[in-house]
């Protein structure tokens, strides 16, 4: 009897492992399941409508708390020339004293012109360039990456301060021309953020700005952006 008594005993605790083994697989299989719907289903966490314009990002819970205000919607600006263009643009602000200009921040902003940009990756990384270096920062480096689907350039620059600007700036209607390294378009989508790059990195990869239905499509050649890099 001791020997069934033991035979049977081991039957219900190796059971009961089984059972517990069975119950650790299947909550794998359901995280694994969870995790990939996470990575093939995006999460924007906001969605902001500014003008004919709707802009939306997540900062993947890098920050939490921040605010966002509209700095300009459908302001008409007059350039040096007489020349006008359109302006929508927001800011998004840091958890750290939000009403200091100061403190990190984020601006999103849209211009556009009646007359079409001539762009080609040359004048593109140089005007990214040359914008961090008037805004007085220095040790000036670029990096090719496409953002909102389009390719492009990131400026980084280092001020005497020690605080990091990112700018980036590119044209979401731009058509590529034929046989030629330049595209035409009227819109400039312009980010410049002193936000850490723990914050930038997530909203430089989910940003989308929405533009108004023109039935025109931007393209670029991404090829012309890496010879230039």
């Amino acid at each position: 009897m001791g020997s069934c008594d033991g035979i049977e005993t081991f039957l219900v605790v190796g059971d009961n492992v089984f059972r517990r083994m069975e119950t650790k697989m299947r909550l794998k299989v359901i995280l694994g399941v969870l995790a990939l719907a996470a990575l093939v289903m995006p999460v924007i966490s906001e969605s902001v409508s500014v003008g004919p314009y709707v802009i939306s990002f997540d900062f993947e819970n890098a920050i939490s708390d921040y605010s966002i205000e509209i700095l300009a919607e459908n302001k008409t600006i007059e350039r040096y020339d007489g020349s006008y263009f359109n302006q929508n643009a927001i800011s998004i602000r840091g958890p750290e004293y939000p009403n200091d200009s100061t403190a990190d921040y984020t601006l999103v902003l849209i211009n556009r012109i009646e007359d079409p940009w001539y762009v080609d990756p040359y004048s593109l990384k140089s005007d990214i360039e040359g914008f961090i270096d008037y805004a007085g920062y220095l040790d000036i480096k670029t990096y090719p990456r496409s953002i909102d689907g389009y390719d492009t350039f990131l400026g980084v620059g280092t001020s005497p301060w020690k605080q990091t600007l990112y700018y980036t700036e590119f044209y979401p209607n731009c058509i590529q021309r034929p046989d030629s390294d330049y595209c035409v378009g009227n819109i400039k989508i312009a980010i410049y953020s002193v936000e850490s790059w723990d914050a930038v990195a997530p909203l430089l990869r989910t940003i989308h700005v929405e533009l108004p239905d023109t039935g025109e499509e931007g393209t670029y050649n991404a090829s012309t952006i890496e010879a230039v890099a």
